[in-house]
């Protein structure tokens, strides 16, 4: 993402195939670059106000994450990342709380599965884009998104020692 916008159309992220979930962070371009003084593994939330992924013509989350973290408004977007991550309501913890998703581990979190996580469903066909505003200008020299998926594939071998991705 460019410095000094504050929008960014959507772009695209995955071409063909559907990822079941989908984790989405920001890092300024000096630590992703490797610079002495930045921290490549400092996720901020650099002020994003609204956070939308389309996937096979489908919106996540239906309404988009509108976030306002200067008035500690980002509660969807933390639960979205818990939710995708299969421990809401469940007891466990993954260590992050809603502090540290605000200030250091600002990851959002997609589950485009439908509505059993848990059921390994074909894969789906189609794109994925993504789109962020915020509301403050991207501090220079920019930022990069770091995007990690979960794809579910079947892996068949067939009788003519052939295999199949499905």
């Amino acid at each position: 993402l460019q410095p000094g916008v504050r929008f960014h159309p959507p772009f695209k992220i995955f071409a063909n195939i559907i990822p079941r979930r989908i984790f989405v962070a920001l890092v300024s371009a000096k630590g992703f670059n490797g610079s002495y003084d930045a921290n490549p593994f400092l996720f901020k939330n650099f002020d994003v106000q609204n956070v939308r992924l389309q996937a096979g013509g489908e919106v996540f989350p239906f309404s988009e994450y509108q976030c306002d973290f200067d008035n500690d408004l980002y509660a969807r977007a933390y639960m979205g990342l818990q939710q995708t991550l299969g421990i809401s309501n469940t007891g466990v913890s993954n260590g992050i709380s809603p502090a540290d998703f605000k200030s250091q581990c600002c990851i959002y979190g997609f589950d485009t599965s439908g509505y059993d996580p848990e059921f390994h469903g074909l894969q789906r066909i189609g794109d994925c884009s993504i789109s962020f505003s915020f509301s403050d200008n991207v501090p220079a020299p920019g930022l990069y998104a770091i995007i990690m998926a979960e794809s579910v594939s079947n892996l068949v071998i067939g009788a003519d020692r052939v295999a199949h991705v499905y």
